[in-house]
């Protein structure tokens, strides 16, 4: 995601980093990013330097087995465990994609307890907050449409997108209502 900051303070650095890899053996490069259309845009229009030289792999959302054991990895490292309702309550409102997953399981256990309230508190911390994860990451690709970042954004309007956005509206009313 700190491709486009490079491109535009730097100039092409993509040219420069195409100019040494060429020319390495025996080395396999991952290039990996959340903002498709700039990742596509890198490594799939004509004039890039990238062009046709890497395998584009999606990672879809998670099954809820693997959401599940996600959930329970983020738990284990962090040392705090996140009861298996609780687990199955993020999947059910946030769904599997591992970035939100990641942010909600992270969060949550910032807690001092861990419970259905604590839950509730943090996705509308992390959601609805101006300084939650998920509303400046959702905050920073609606900037990238010319008429939204122009306009007067009411806080409520991100927080409808947000909703709108984050897994055709799963979240349900009662938990986002303070």
């Amino acid at each position: 995601n700190k491709f486009k900051a490079i491109k535009n303070n730097i100039g092409n650095v993509f040219s420069f980093l195409r100019s040494r890899w060429q020319n390495h053996k025996r080395v396999n490069y991952f290039v990996a990013g959340s903002k498709i259309t700039m990742m596509k845009e890198i490594l799939l229009k004509k004039n890039s330097p990238f062009y046709q030289h890497f395998k584009i792999l999606e990672i879809r959302p998670f099954e809820n087995e693997e959401a599940f054991k996600m959930l329970k990895t983020i738990s284990s490292a962090i040392k705090k465990k996140i009861p298996e309702g609780i687990i199955r309550k993020i999947i059910k409102v946030i769904g599997g994609n591992p970035f939100y997953l990641q942010i909600i399981g992270e969060e949550l256990c910032r807690k001092e307890k861990i419970d259905e309230d604590s839950l509730k508190v943090t996705i509308q911390e992390v959601l609805f907050n101006e300084s939650g994860r998920l509303y400046l990451y959702f905050e920073d690709l609606f900037s990238m449409v010319p008429q939204f970042d122009q306009c007067r954004r009411p806080r409520w309007l991100i927080s409808l997108l947000l909703l709108f956005l984050l897994n055709n509206s799963r979240l349900h009313w009662e938990l986002i209502i303070v």
